[in-house]
């Protein structure tokens, strides 16, 4: 079998542009058709149409260019498009044009009404603080990082005693419990809020799809706590023991919990003060929650699969294979 491949096609009066080979002449002695193949009718190529929108808006987005295969086409004031397919199974689409970032995604002839989404780059968006939530910009030595969101609602066991087994105060552990739960539709733009949160004085640290909230026995300098960063299998640490970390009477703030769930669910540190993911608080923000800033990102973050890179370019396998695990101390 031949290669196949895809078109871009216009119409105009009836006739097919850009898709059709015509041959002039005429032969000395036409074949002669079967009747039973007289009376079907002409092969018509199948035609994948689409629609290019706003991520976050869903607005139509016109006038941008789509290119399959080397040929381009220029989506009308509605946003869509339209591709005669050949046959190829999977072909890389990109699209780019003011004012969007460029992405690049594929199509499956099995796709027939296709509706591609792309990035705005205007406000709320901004691209830069984007990767640094995202991508890691602000503490990557190696480049900036592939996107990480779970792609499931984690599962969440408190254990209720500290790594010596002594007993954790009621009380803290409500305020864990309460953090969690009011964070995760947050950070995950609604898609993901926790399945289910337990307690117990056992452990489920390393079981598939949870995640453990442990409290360390020792004092560790420096640091309120540390988590597995966009996996919904690792584990929470909150340093409880820790003088630094007290905020308004708890030995944990609620915001560290929060924090900390943020890198659970891919998100790394920002520059930018105020917001929960910054690299730096005060105890202004004891009880801080996710900022708009954050929240409308985070939009942005669970719109894409796991392994888009920078700056919007969709992996060639739906899930990216990440090597071992990665753990944010703070």
């Amino acid at each position: 079998m031949g290669r196949r491949g895809w078109i871009l096609v216009a119409a105009l009066g009836g006739l097919l542009i850009g898709g059709t080979v015509a041959a002039c002449g005429s032969s000395p002695s036409a074949p002669t058709v079967p009747p039973s193949s007289q009376s079907r009718p002409p092969h018509r190529a199948a035609v994948l149409k689409g629609r290019i929108v706003g991520t976050v808006t869903g607005e139509p987005i016109a006038g941008a260019t789509v290119s399959v295969g080397g040929i381009s086409f220029v989506t009308d004031h509605d946003g869509t498009f339209s591709i005669a397919d050949t046959g190829t199974d999977v072909q890389e689409v990109s699209i780019s044009g003011d004012g969007i970032v460029p992405r690049v995604s594929r199509l499956s002839v099995s796709d027939r009404d296709v509706t591609i989404d792309v990035i705005q780059n205007r406000p709320p968006f901004e691209l830069a603080f984007f990767r640094e939530l995202g991508r890691n910009a602000l503490e990557s030595e190696t480049g900036l990082e592939p996107l990480r969101p779970l792609s499931a609602a984690p599962r969440i066991h408190i254990r209720t005693v500290d790594d010596a087994g002594r007993q954790m105060d009621a009380a803290l552990l409500d305020l864990v419990e309460a953090a969690l739960r009011d964070a995760a539709p947050l950070w995950s733009a609604d898609r993901h809020p926790i399945e289910v949160i337990e307690r117990g004085p056992d452990t489920r640290q390393g079981q598939s799809g949870w995640i453990t909230v442990l409290f360390p026995s020792e004092v560790v300098a420096g640091a309120c706590g540390r988590a597995t960063l966009g996996s919904t299998t690792g584990r929470i640490e909150l340093n409880y023991l820790n003088s630094g970390c007290s905020c308004s009477g708890n030995v944990i703030a609620p915001r560290t919990v929060r924090h900390e769930l943020g890198h659970v669910y891919g998100f790394w540190h920002t520059a930018v003060r105020g917001g929960v993911m910054s690299s730096s608080w005060t105890t202004r923000q004891c009880n801080g929650r996710p900022s708009t800033r954050e929240t409308e990102h985070a939009k942005y973050m669970y719109s894409r699969a796991l392994g888009n890179v920078d700056p919007d370019t969709d992996a060639a396998g739906r899930v990216l294979s990440v090597p071992g695990e990665i753990v944010i101390e703070d």
